[in-house]
């Protein structure tokens, strides 16, 4: 009985319980119900306000170790953008991100989702690549685009894209999509875009960067994807089950086993503080 106590007070225990409930939600998930939220359902009314031939930026600065918390949610965003006849030029202020947006996308031609086909790249949509600088490089680019970037990620001079030559500064730029991974650089992208440029900027972000982005809804955000859990109401919003949602119940799993760890751990304690168990 001790043996089996201190087996359970362990690390090994609460990570053998980690594993066997994010397996078993995965297995056989509940269909928990999906309820969308305020900032999810305004994130994407922002986009179906647009009209035919807007210029969105999308600011792709996602990395790989945020990936899952990051990238997946930008998925259904992706889609949702591409299905519309917006001109979409993207960005990346990390390395990672043209690499990880491609593999979702698709290459130049070469297109990996239903939503890209019968899109025409340097008509429709432009992939700039990595742009070093932060927040400095994205002052630089609303100020003047065509000085900051004379190739896109193909090596094509972005003069000879026909889209480019609609969006020469900010005042070009109909709707900003930032897809962050730190809370410093949403600072940043806020202080830019929508404080010194007054452009319309929606957020969809990890679910650890949510709070530092919710201080600035709806002022200067005018939505937010809260990571998995919010990318999850924009799959079901739209009537497209994606991964969001299919990570959404062992999400949930997990936070209900994290509660019941904490209240387990402080029954295990206390029994031991007062000589219950020994």
């Amino acid at each position: 009985m001790v043996k089996l106590i201190d087996f359970i007070d362990s690390s090994y225990f609460s990570h053998i319980m980690l594993v066997f409930i994010a397996v078993l939600f995965i297995v056989r998930p509940l269909g928990l119900p999906v309820v969308v939220s305020e900032q999810t359902k305004s994130f994407i009314d922002v986009i179906e306000s647009l009209k035919p031939g807007s210029n969105i930026l999308i600011q792709y600065d996602v990395t790989v170790a945020m990936y899952p918390s990051t990238g997946i949610p930008t998925e259904i965003m992706l889609r949702h953008v591409m299905e519309h006849p917006f001109n979409v030029m993207i960005v990346s202020g990390g390395p990672e991100g043209p690499k990880l947006l491609e593999q979702f996308l698709g290459g130049k031609g070469n297109y990996n989702i239903q939503e890209m086909k019968g899109r025409v790249y340097g008509q429709d949509h432009v992939y700039l690549g990595y742009i070093a600088g932060g927040e400095t490089m994205y002052v630089s680019l609303g100020s003047n685009v065509h000085g900051t970037v004379v190739k896109d990620y193909y090596g094509t001079p972005i003069d000879d894209l026909p889209m480019m030559n609609k969006i020469n500064t900010y005042k070009d730029i109909d709707l900003v999509i930032i897809c962050e991974a730190g809370s410093d650089q949403i600072d940043g992208s806020v202080r830019v875009w929508a404080t010194t440029y007054g452009r319309k900027l929606i957020a969809d972000i990890g679910s650890s960067q949510y709070t530092a982005t919710l201080v600035y809804y709806p002022q200067l955000v005018k939505g937010i994807i809260n990571g998995v859990k919010g990318g999850a109401e924009y799959e079901y919003s739209k009537g497209k089950p994606g991964p969001n949602i299919a990570g959404s119940d062992p999400l949930t799993g997990l936070l209900f086993l994290n509660v019941g760890l904490i209240i387990l751990g402080n029954i295990l304690y206390y029994s031991k503080k007062r000589g219950i168990i020994k």
